[in-house]
């Protein structure tokens, strides 16, 4: 939803710095805001979270039999992430008087930096790593006590390499295939990448086959067909297909053998 300049929003901007004001933020307004510049040249964006906290208010002070230890009321969940993506690990924990948490990798304290902000709103605990790389992967813990106890809760996380989309396609091997002359042929390969194949295309004895009734050629974008409609002693030979993407091309052949009736 795009923000109009009001006596909430204020809009500003210095030296080529922009900052948005908000005035008197509530809880409602807590969320990620996006900032998009644009020119004729293009544009460039950037994003970050608010996070509006309710003011704390002074615990009062609790009789001995409303006092209780930590528990946890929602655990910590595992994930999964690409790497350099914003991982958020929150819990849920209440005890009177109120716990308060750390936060560990394996046996190791999490100590607050650029990278790991910790913060907790009501009974929720969370756990900001802003860019999650291979060394962060592990064990993370919550550990929540108070006078009367501690309790922890625990997940994993796991962070994937970034995937290449410079990678040309790969496809499946082709098969060799024998029949009987004037029976059907068919030549069949999947194609898989990140990058959309641009084209596909058939060659037999290094030359490329024009399609015809006799040689229809088929993509949909995932599978690469030849099919031969009749076969012919002189269609034997060795068939590739190329498929090529803007990443590159890769080919793949195989060997049709086509038998005499006699």
């Amino acid at each position: 939803m795009k923000i109009q300049p009001s006596i909430k929003f204020k809009m500003l901007e210095e030296d080529s710095v922009h900052t948005l004001l908000i005035i008197e933020p509530f809880a409602e307004d807590s969320g990620r805001y996006e900032c998009v510049a644009v020119n004729a040249a293009g544009e460039a964006r950037c994003d970050g979270d608010c996070i509006v906290q309710s003011p704390s208010k002074p615990e009062k002070p609790t009789t001995p039999g409303s006092e209780k230890a930590p528990h946890i009321v929602e655990q910590l969940k595992s994930q999964s992430v690409e790497e350099g993506s914003k991982v958020i690990f929150r819990c849920r924990v209440d005890g009177k008087p109120t716990p308060t948490a750390r936060w560990m990798r394996g046996e190791n304290f999490v100590k607050p930096s650029r990278y790991f902000q910790m913060s907790r709103q009501g009974e929720y605990y969370q756990l900001v790593i802003s860019e999650a790389f291979p060394e962060d992967e592990g064990t993370y813990k919550c550990v929540a006590e108070n006078k009367l106890g501690s309790i922890q809760t625990s997940a994993q996380l796991k962070v994937r390499p970034i995937e290449n989309l410079d990678a040309p396609p790969t496809i499946t091997a082709l098969k060799d295939v024998s029949v009987t002359e004037g029976m059907p042929a068919q030549f069949k390969t999947t194609v898989t990448g990140k990058v959309k194949a641009t084209s596909v295309q058939w060659f037999r004895e290094g030359q490329l086959i024009p399609e015809t009734p006799d040689f229809q050629m088929i993509f949909d974008g995932n599978s690469a067909v030849l099919l031969i409609g009749t076969t012919y002693e002189e269609d034997s030979g060795i068939f590739t297909v190329r498929v090529t993407s803007s990443t590159g091309q890769v080919e793949s052949s195989a060997k049709l053998t086509v038998k005499s009736k006699d």
